[in-house]
């Protein structure tokens, strides 16, 4: 079943993780200079698909898309409460929502697990779905009216298509357009995107004006009430007036943010939204663990032979460098590189031994020491780990191998530095 969910309020979550991210600022527009201020990351959805943001008539409520379970469902945000409230909870993705002309509906592009991609609508009241286009595979749509839709047409060339609903009937217009399409306000005509170029569609005409050239590097646009308009490139706001052409009102960088994406200015042009990439604090996304062996050949014998990790490499550290990084005290060592496979994304374990001088004991358990002490390596079929590792008479810690609630199996073994080693899987004849 299909359902609107109706009075479900939540405060905005506040999860500070790297992801794309709906973003609220304010537009403060004095005289002939145009600037952002006070971002807030209204999505708060770490590392999930938040996009395509749309203001209501009255620009009270912002709707847009959010990443909830393995799907991504409407939600409609109150600018002035602060709050979100979630209005689809179906099984299919949502995608591009806007409120039809008369208010009554909320207007989206679904698309399921099977590939099936529609534009449907709800009613705001509360009720069931309706397919608005059956026959059709629209990817971007504005309303022109209750019964008239410029549409984005997938296709091999994709197209821009005007449909009028009552009848059902639809003209091909031109081919091979971009994105993003908008009411420009005010005049009763549609623009979209094409060959570098901004360009207006006359929907009862069919005339198609060029307005002007898009900025190098852009996708996304959104109209002001005044005529003008917002482009996006990489991480850059821009704004075009017919007397000036296009000039730079924003950098990202200047807020700690990425490149910008979709754009929705409030029809009282006092918040703009924003889809933005948030930067990462990291370089890399895999981690790279240090570990001391007292037997260099042993630990690798056991590292390579018995659990499979492919050595991709090594270096040495000299005195000087021991000594200023502080990890050595000014003692010379080796590091040898392994990982699960020669991968740029996979973790990396560095082995290093300063020789036999240890005397600590192995671990009974995890809890016995304190910092590092087990590792977890997913294997596909754990059958030959178990047979090697009983050839090499490494002992099975605990009753494993255990077989685990989801069918795959659990085993527990110890390095010979006592470092404790999980190895799941299922296990396959």
């Amino acid at each position: 079943m299909y359902r609107i969910l109706l009075l479900v309020f939540l405060p905005a979550l506040v999860i500070g993780q790297p992801s794309t991210e709906v973003y609220l600022f304010d537009i403060n527009n004095e005289g002939a200079t145009i600037t952002l201020s006070n971002p807030t990351n209204i999505s708060n959805n770490a590392g999930k698909y938040d996009n395509q943001p749309y203001f209501d008539k009255n620009g009270e409520h912002l709707y847009y898309v959010k990443s909830i379970g393995k799907n991504s469902d409407i939600v409609k945000y109150n600018v002035s409460q602060k709050t979100e409230e979630r209005i689809t909870d179906t099984p299919a993705g949502e995608y591009s929502p806007q409120v039809t002309p008369d208010g009554k509906f909320i207007s989206s592009i679904i698309l399921n697990d099977a590939g099936y991609q529609r534009l449907v609508k709800y009613p705001l009241e509360g009720g069931e779905r309706q397919v608005v286009v059956p026959e059709k595979i629209i990817g971007y749509y504005v309303w022109w009216d209750n019964a008239t839709l410029v549409s984005f047409v997938l296709g091999e060339p994709a197209t821009l298509e005007i449909t009028n609903l009552l009848p059902m009937e639809h003209t091909v217009v031109t081919e091979n357009i971009g994105r993003s399409i908008h009411m420009i306000p005010n005049t009763g005509l549609v623009s979209f995107t094409q060959d570098g170029q901004i360009k207006s569609l006359n929907p009862k005409s069919k005339e198609i004006l060029t307005v002007t050239n898009m900025v190098e590097g852009g996708e996304d646009m959104a109209w002001l009430p005044d005529g003008s308009i917002f482009m996006s490139s990489g991480n850059k706001l821009f704004h075009w007036t017919k007397a000036n052409d296009w000039n730079e009102i924003a950098d990202m960088t200047s807020f700690g943010l990425g490149d910008l994406t979709r754009i929705a200015i409030s029809p009282r042009v006092d918040k703009l939204a924003l889809v933005v990439e948030v930067q990462s604090l990291f370089s890399r996304p895999n981690i790279q663990m240090g570990l001391i062996a007292r037997d260099l050949e042993k630990t690798l014998a056991f590292y390579q032979d018995i659990i499979g990790m492919t050595r991709i490499g090594g270096f040495d550290i000299d005195e000087a460098f021991g000594r200023a990084s502080g990890l050595s005290n000014g003692v010379p060592f080796s590091v040898i590189q392994l990982k699960l496979e020669d991968s740029p994304a996979a973790n990396e374990l560095k082995v290093v031994s300063f020789g036999n001088t240890y005397t600590s004991k192995k671990s009974a358990y995890i809890q016995d020491e304190l910092g590092l002490q087990y590792l977890t390596i997913y294997v596909k079929n754990i059958q030959p780990f178990i047979e090697r590792l009983e050839s090499n008479n490494i002992p099975f810690l605990g009753e494993t191998p255990i077989s685990l609630p989801d069918g795959r199996y659990f085993v527990l073994i110890q390095d010979p530095d006592g470092t404790f080693v999980e190895l799941i899987g299922p296990k396959a004849n």
